[in-house]
């Protein structure tokens, strides 16, 4: 929670009996995406999602997890309009490490599809913090076939 005070700027203004709060977001650049990154084509359907920040990693506060989003970018979308307006692929939530392997219950990730991806910090249900929209897509490569023509030599199919 010390770190509140940077993150955000917190107004409040007193109007008779009535309180008005407003809350402007603060982007921390000390939070980033490691793996996948910026528009990386990945040759698994089921990645292991890295990412971390510059504060000390003695484990979260009491009330503090991340949240991981991940939707598809439709052809004609931003990848941060993807996340806003789509209904995610997966969405997983009260984690406490900096890294997910993709679910294997969550919806399969199509090759060729582009998907938006972004990881939040909650301190008690509220985002305190966001990692930048990163986007990336998925190809399995074909599996490679030999054949032996003799025991010293093998042939590509």
């Amino acid at each position: 929670m010390k770190k509140i005070a940077s993150l955000f700027i917190v107004m409040i203004s007193f109007i008779g009996m009535k309180s008005q709060i407003s809350v402007h977001y603060d982007h921390n650049p000390y939070f980033f995406i490691e793996f996948p990154n910026d528009k990386e084509v990945i040759p698994t359907k089921s990645p292991l999602f890295t990412w971390s920040h510059s504060e000390p990693f003695s484990g979260l506060a009491q009330g503090e997890s991340f949240r991981m989003v991940i939707a598809e970018i439709k052809s004609s979308q931003s990848r941060e309009e993807a996340l806003l307006v789509n209904s995610p692929v997966m969405v997983k939530d009260y984690l406490t490490s900096h890294s997910l392997h993709y679910p294997v219950d969550a919806k399969p990730l199509e090759e060729e599809k582009r998907y938006a991806w972004q990881v939040q910090k909650l301190v008690n249900g509220v985002v305190l913090n966001k990692t930048e929209t990163r986007e990336f897509r998925v190809f399995s490569p074909e599996p490679v076939v030999y054949t032996a023509l003799d025991e010293r030599k093998l042939e590509k199919k």
